[in-house]
């Protein structure tokens, strides 16, 4: 009655009868008076089985009061009788049942908060006999009892139940990472690799295919990057053309220039000197022919003199326009200084040479198209030189025999053709070469 508790519950063997009994013990109270003490006695056997404390392998579930005392177990053995009047050194404790001493203040220590209500129920690992447990206390503040629930992890799980889980897992696993890396690969790693190899082409001035899905329904970062790529390298590829364009009319248009003359829109000399060049080393190659007329304009110093610069500048443009007239598409004709004219002919022979010849000297001499302010002809007349090329000579030999003859021309009384004649290749020459 010490104990002042609604219920007093005490285990007792009777040794008499061979039984053991768990009293149930109700005290009567009027206000701080006791009256009397109401109590019942129940097989602890039948207990025992009615709370099924031995239900399944590897689940040991006892009853243990206020100070850690066993009360009831599947061991009877454990079980403390009469444990309201047994001494606390007497008493069999279930914190004997643990190895670690930690285990056990840890215990107690769940046992005050379950008692306090600050939590239902607790859970903790322990070592019972060398083997992991897990515990499980529950306060029961009818009969002030804890429920002590203890599961052997090595017979609930066992480690090879794991091995199937394992197995399950690492195959998961790997086919995860399998379809991760296709996924990756075809998705992302595979687009990148083209993307950059297409970088590098564009980089380096080369075209460009890319072999992606650029189908405008995906929306993910890469088709998306690849959209803007492929629009960024046509409009690339569309400006480089358009710039190498512009470079090679720009280019034509120096070259054009540079070789050009700009008043007769003939080939000045620079351009003439390189056609020369080329045809010699063809006609040396091939053996062919090749013939060089030189001109130059009678009296033009009194054409300026009399009708000015601007009749003298249409002067040498109509020569200029009557030696395009009586060649062939494939010749060549230069303007080579003042009022000298150079004409290249290719594949001919000297009577093909001295009939140009003559043909240009006769359109100059009749022209009608030359006039002055008061719309009179203006007479224009030239000297022309022909010499036919059929040896091994140099540029140099070459213009050298077609200025003699038309020194030759000059001496002859101008407005005359003369062809190079070896006889009189003494003739002093005023040709000048760059």
């Amino acid at each position: 009655m010490q104990l002042n508790q609604d219920v007093q519950v005490n285990v007792q063997k009777d040794h008499a009868l061979g039984i053991t009994n768990i009293w149930i013990n109700a005290p009567i109270r009027q206000g701080d008076q006791m009256l009397g003490v109401a109590g019942t006695g129940l097989q602890l056997n039948g207990v025992i089985k009615d709370l099924q404390l031995s239900r399944e392998e590897g689940v040991s579930i006892m009853y243990v009061d206020y100070a850690g005392s066993i009360q009831l177990h599947q061991d009877q053995a454990l079980i403390n009788f009469m444990s309201l009047t047994k001494n606390s050194s007497q008493q069999i404790k279930f914190d004997t049942l643990f190895d670690q001493p930690a285990d056990r203040h840890t215990l107690y220590e769940a046992m005050d908060q379950l008692k306090q209500g600050k939590q239902s129920i607790v859970t903790r690992f322990v070592s019972v006999n060398g083997h992991k447990y897990l515990v499980s206390l529950n306060w029961i503040p009818e009969v002030g009892w804890y429920q002590v629930t203890l599961l052997d992890l090595a017979i609930l799980l066992p480690k090879n139940y794991f091995v199937g889980i394992a197995l399950v897992y690492i195959i998961t696993m790997l086919a995860a990472l399998l379809l991760l890396n296709w996924v990756l690969n075809h998705l992302v790693l595979q687009p990148v690799n083209k993307l950059d190899h297409a970088m590098t082409q564009v980089a380096n001035g080369l075209p460009v295919k890319l072999e992606l899905n650029t189908n405008t329904a995906s929306n993910n970062e890469i088709d998306r990057l690849v959209r803007h790529f492929a629009q960024m390298s046509t409009r690339v590829s569309q400006a480089r053309s358009e710039l190498e364009d512009k470079v090679k009319e720009r280019t034509a248009d120096l070259d054009r220039l540079v070789k050009l003359d700009p008043l007769t829109e003939l080939l000045n000399r620079r351009g003439m000197n390189e056609c020369i060049t080329q045809a010699l080393s063809r006609a040396q190659r091939d053996g062919s022919a090749i013939g060089i007329l030189w001109l130059d304009v009678d009296w033009f110093k009194e054409v300026n003199d009399r009708y000015g610069h601007e009749a003298g500048d249409a002067a040498l443009k109509t020569v200029a326009a009557m030696i395009r007239r009586h060649i062939r598409p494939y010749d060549h004709a230069a303007r080579w200084g003042g009022d000298e004219f150079l004409v290249l002919l290719d594949s001919l022979d000297q009577t093909l040479l001295n009939q140009i010849g003559e043909r240009i000297r006769a359109a100059v001499a009749t022209q009608t198209e030359l006039r002055d302010s008061q719309q009179h002809i203006i007479a224009l007349s030239v000297s022309i030189g022909g010499y036919l090329f059929t040896a091994n000579e140099d540029v140099a030999q070459l213009l050298n025999n077609a200025d003699q003859a038309l020194y030759r021309a000059k001496s002859q009384g101008r407005n005359c053709y003369s062809q190079f004649e070896h006889s009189l290749d003494e003739q002093p020459t005023s040709a000048q070469f760059n």
